[in-house]
């Protein structure tokens, strides 16, 4: 009869797990019920994709992948939807899993200019450039007008007028404070630009902006208030 008690003795324990591991998740990613054929940044991949809650609408999934095909910030493709990683990706050697919610709404930010040096001129012999501007950048993002405390998922509604838009981590002269974004057909003013959850120039900006208000909104709303606060009105009113 053989002896099988020193089998597993000259096998590395660890790596066997992690082998057998990522065998069975691949098995997942081609035949699973939540497997999907994604785009992450771009790139067509594989993932294991499930709602992270159950009482949520649908917002909000848990993104399973290979190791090392996304990183917070990065931007997925998936039924016919964009979405935006919002956490560091964890990884257990096997999978990497994250959390993802759906972009509901985009601004455009314009296209950047550059110079190219393309010769000099011949009589000066200064140098002579050509003036390019790149395609115009559709920026998909996550819009908020009510926030939750991480700790207690207790809602807190913003000031009105404004709103919180978590867009990937992208440096662009538009994303500044004072400058304007165009958003669900209003102009927004930035007003501040969160860079706390971005690490080497990778992961989120969360920007806060208020809704400009046009001159002739703002003469009405002027016109309204004194009328509300007008004797004759205090008059009427205790009549």
């Amino acid at each position: 009869m053989k002896d099988y008690s020193n089998f597993h003795r000259n096998i590395d324990l660890k790596e066997k797990l992690k082998r057998d591991g990522t065998e069975l998740f691949n098995l997942t990613l081609e035949e699973g019920y939540n497997s999907h054929d994604i785009k992450i940044d771009g790139n067509e991949v594989k993932a294991v994709i499930y709602n992270k809650y159950a009482n949520k609408n649908g917002s909000m999934y848990y993104l399973f992948t290979l190791c090392n095909q996304y990183k917070k910030g990065s931007l997925i493709e998936w039924d016919n939807e964009m979405w935006l990683v919002l956490s560091r990706p964890e990884s257990n050697e096997v999978y990497d899993k994250a959390e993802m919610q759906l972009c509901n709404t985009s601004f455009e930010l314009e296209g950047e200019i550059t110079q190219v040096l393309i010769g000099n001129d011949p009589r000066t012999g200064k140098p002579i450039y050509e003036t390019t501007e790149s395609s115009p950048i559709q920026l998909y993002c996550v819009a908020e007008k009510t926030v939750f405390k991480s700790t207690t998922d207790e809602a807190i509604n913003l000031p009105e007028g404004q709103i919180l838009i978590t867009v990937p981590y992208i440096e662009h002269k538009s994303i500044s404070e004072n400058e304007e974004i165009e958003l669900y057909n209003a102009t927004y003013q930035i007003i501040d630009v969160d860079d706390t959850e971005s690490i080497n120039k990778t992961g989120l900006r969360k920007i806060t902006a208020k809704r400009v208000v046009s001159n002739e909104w703002g003469r009405l709303n002027t016109w309204l208030n004194s009328l509300i606060h007008s004797p004759k009105m205090k008059l009427w009113k205790g009549c």
